[in-house]
């Protein structure tokens, strides 16, 4: 399995970003600036995060294409910006889907059940039909003087 790269800022990161994305002291942070590789790998994380609003940077690899500008999530992929207020709305309906779902196939199942139902009520409606036309045709016979 091959070594993953060391984890390092852009050369053209401050130290003055690096104190104000760590919250470390300004001599801490030109430290950890001249020396790049003393730098904790959360800390190092953070930086990049600060300076590039890119959620990879923290959360890992699946968050790639996902950042935060100007307090929105920013989806690269889509071209798009969400609002808190449109998360929460998108958070909401991924909770409602499986209730629909489920609301769906109960409706269906109790369409098939009125489906059937109304399958037997038809043979019934002809059965009685011709039971009647018969009795109708047998009456008229009867009174023909034939019996």
């Amino acid at each position: 399995m091959k070594k993953p790269p060391p984890l390092r800022f852009d050369a053209l990161t401050s130290y003055q970003a690096i104190a104000a994305a760590t919250g470390c002291s300004q001599a801490t942070a030109k430290r950890w600036h001249a020396l790049g590789d003393a730098m904790p790998p959360m800390a190092l994380r953070l930086v990049n995060f600060y300076t590039r609003r890119d959620l990879s940077a923290i959360f890992g690899r699946d968050w790639h294409e996902f950042g935060i500008y100007q307090g929105r999530l920013v989806c690269d992929m889509f071209r798009s910006v969400i609002t808190p207020k449109e998360l929460r709305r998108l958070m909401f309906l991924a909770r409602e889907v499986p209730s629909m779902r489920d609301l769906i196939r109960s409706q269906k199942n109790a369409l098939a059940a009125l489906s059937v139902e109304c399958a037997n009520m038809r043979r019934d409606n002809a059965f009685f039909r011709d039971q009647f036309r018969q009795e109708n045709a047998l009456r008229q016979w009867q009174g023909t003087g034939f019996c």
